[in-house]
């Protein structure tokens, strides 16, 4: 009897998801094996039969039926509720692990992609190296190419300015000694041997010391014919114009090759920097990607360790779970056979007219001979109030019948009935206990990260909007920069052109200065002769000499404008100091007024000289001022790309950022969404379990209470 009055709670607890993190196995009703069922059946026909009896009468067994079918109605909702129950656990079962088999396939996939992308990035990252290595090689020669091209242009430069210069100084002396001898083959004065020994002696001295041999070895070697001189000065000075020709197209012709191969190198250069710029970008880059994907493959091989034991840990509970069912539903099916043959005993005829003649006598006899006694009255009076309790009403009721059936001195099998009851309210409770326990720790947890959730999204929502203004105001810069640097090419193409024009007027200016000054010089040279020849006929010059400097000073070059104006002055000095002789009727001496003119040329040759002299400092110093200006724009230039690329990257940076912040997001989505759906869970779960809580608590409180005083009275307490 205290096996079949086992309690059955009318309300399951939830069933185990996913998001509970253990098994909470599903309650089925537990009945007696179907071995004990025809004790059972017999005692509660007695109970049933006496009972029966007492109240009505006329047919004590149909009392026994009527509670077999009773009992046999409860085994089937039982049954019923048990499939119920036991099939939302499998759907449960069903759909977790199919999310878990399929969340287990993506994460091992996912790991695979990972190791495969971090195995590709470290390859690329491997021969990035490698080309950033070669290419920085490359460089390098670039740059000591450049370097020693320059040193070898630097030096075929200087050769050539030497060489040409002292051929421009020969041609110089020729072209003025050329147009001399001319005008002295004129007046027949350069036929006498010491006058042409004087003029190749002045000739000899205004040449450059490399071309004195040459020259004084041609002279040599000719005779004093004038023809022939003539003819040996124009060859040497055509040979020379040939040969610095020459030079200066072989000069071009390198410098222009310098040029492009400079250009041409340079070019390199700043392709090798920019992709080793770019490489080493891309590789940092790949090295923060291979970071975030072994943190991503560390996070995943986590989850996939713990879908994997909580996916082997349901199945192993469902397993069970369907273990149980199938036992139960088992054992039920038995007791409904055993209902159901022992009511087809009962409901016999002959049965019936036989239990009619045998039980009426006895319990006449009995009901006659003892009353119910009064431990079991006041027992049953203490249980009526808690049989009101829908949650225990049945097995208080059967509970309630047997004792009914007890006399004085056989309470042993009701207590230990009560106290089987005890034991299962008390068992349920702390089920009860410990599963809303479980219900608030997870709730609590459920709520906490998805308040987390949500602030980690708020939190990448305002990193976002700040990455997407830092973008906003770095573009905003490399678009003034940009403006900057067009302003700053025109300034220079501006003072560029300003330059080449002042050059173009100082080059004029100084040409048409320097026209001027040799026209002046070849005026002075003609009165110089002309009034000199004058004051040595006259005798007021001392000897020949005195002629011969006068001639020298305009058939030799001088480099260096003081050697020609001490030359003159000497010339002057030796015609002012001659003594004048007396005076003699027919032509005036105009010599000494001509050499004052003479004079009043040289002053003016002196000033356009200095003029030159002063043009030629502003010109260079002006020159010096463009250099200057050129290179700092071109390094203000230089320094405004350089933060339009790292501005540039900054916004990549940024940019990259926000695909990250994005990704972040979409996860935390994923997560919160999971962490939602999990407190769906349970709630739908835990709620009637929590909102019931207290009332089914205080119902086996009050159970338990009335249990024990009826426990009590049996032993013979008295309660007032």
């Amino acid at each position: 009897v205290g096996r079949l009055l086992a309690p059955c709670p009318s309300t399951a607890p939830p069933q185990e998801g996913k998001v509970l993190g253990r098994r909470t196995t599903p309650y089925f009703c537990r009945l007696a094996h179907p071995r004990a069922m025809q004790l059972k059946l017999a005692v509660l026909g007695a109970v049933g039969a006496q009972a029966s009896f007492l109240e009505h009468t006329k047919n004590p067994v149909r009392k026994v039926v009527d509670l077999l079918q009773k009992l046999g109605k409860e085994i089937e909702d039982e049954t019923s509720k048990a499939k119920k129950m036991y099939n939302k656990y499998m759907c449960y079962c069903d759909t977790n692990t199919a999310s878990l088999e399929k969340d287990i396939e993506e994460e091992k996939e996912h790991i695979s992609e990972l190791e495969a992308n971090m195995k590709e990035l470290s390859g690329q990252n491997a021969q990035l190296e490698a080309e950033i290595a070669d290419a920085q090689e490359s460089l390098e020669a670039n740059k000591k190419t450049i370097a020693e091209a320059t040193v070898m242009r630097n030096n075929e430069a200087a050769q050539y300015a030497s060489e040409s210069g002292e051929l421009k100084d020969s041609i110089a002396a020729l072209a003025k000694a050329i147009p001399a001898l001319k005008k002295g083959m004129e007046n027949g004065s350069f036929l006498q041997a010491s006058t042409w020994l004087t003029v190749q002696q002045q000739l000899l001295a205004a040449l450059p010391q490399k071309k004195r041999a040459v020259v004084a070895s041609e002279l040599q070697n000719g005779s004093t014919d004038s023809g022939q001189i003539l003819g040996v000065l124009e060859q040497m000075k055509e040979s020379f114009e040939t040969t610095l020709a020459s030079a200066t197209e072989e000069e071009q012709e390198a410098i222009n090759t310098f040029n492009q191969l400079v250009g041409a190198k340079s070019d390199e250069i700043n392709a090798a920097s920019t992709a080793i710029e770019d490489k080493e970008a891309r590789i940092a880059k790949q090295k923060q990607q291979i970071g975030d994907d072994t943190e991503d493959k560390e996070d995943t091989e986590v989850a996939l360790e713990a879908d994997e034991s909580y996916l082997q840990k349901l199945s192993k509970d469902c397993k069970e779970a369907t273990n149980t069912f199938e036992e139960e539903s088992k054992a039920r099916a038995e007791e409904l056979s055993g209902i159901a043959e022992a009511i087809k005993i009962l409901n016999d005829d002959d049965t019936l007219e036989l239990m009619k003649k045998t039980m009426a006598d006895s319990f006449v006899q009995r009901t006659q001979q003892s009353s119910r006694p009064r431990e079991v009255q006041r027992a049953l009076e203490v249980l009526a109030p808690a049989r009101a309790n829908p949650l225990y009403r049945g097995q208080l009721s059967l509970l309630m019948l047997s004792m009914k059936v007890t006399h004085r001195g056989h309470f042993d099998a009701v207590k230990k009935m009560v106290n089987k009851m005890i034991d299962n309210v008390k068992k349920e409770q702390a089920e009860q206990d410990e599963k809303k326990q479980f219900c608030d720790a997870e709730i609590k947890d459920g709520e906490t990260k998805e308040a987390s959730k949500k602030s980690d999204q708020k939190l990448i929502a305002q990193r976002a909007e700040q990455a997407q203004e830092n973008v906003k105001t770095i573009k905003e810069e490399i678009k003034m920069l940009t403006k900057e640097i067009k302003e700053l090419d025109a300034a220079v193409q501006e003072a560029t052109e300003t330059r080449q024009q002042k050059n173009a007027e100082f080059q004029k200016e100084t040409a048409d200065k320097n026209a001027a000054v040799d026209l002046l010089r070849k005026a002075k040279g003609v009165l110089a002769k002309t009034f000199g020849a004058s004051l040595l006929q006259k005798g007021q010059a001392k000897d020949a000499q005195a002629l011969d400097e006068m001639f020298g000073s305009f058939v030799q070059v001088d480099t260096v404008e003081e050697a020609e104006s001490a030359q003159l002055d000497q010339f002057l000095d030796s015609s002012s100091s001659s003594q004048a002789q007396p005076a003699q009727a027919g032509k005036k001496n105009n010599g000494a007024a001509g050499m004052g003119i003479v004079n009043v040329l040289q002053q003016l040759i002196g000033d356009l000289n200095a003029e030159l002299a002063e043009g030629k400092a502003t010109e260079a110093a002006e020159q010096k001022a463009y250099e200057d200006l050129m290179a700092d724009s071109q390094d203000t230039r230089a320094a405004k790309a350089k933060d339009i690329t790292d501005k540039e990257e900054e916004v990549a940076t940024e940019e990259q950022v926000l695909e990250e912040l994005q990704s972040a997001n979409d996860d935390l989505g994923e997560e919160l969404h999971s962490v939602k759906a999990k407190l769906d869970a349970l709630h739908e779960q835990c709620d009637f379990l929590l909102k019931q809580y207290d009332d089914q608590k205080k119902a086996r409180s009050e159970v338990l209470e009335s249990l024990h005083q009826s426990i009590a009275v049996l032993n013979g307490a008295k309660f007032d």
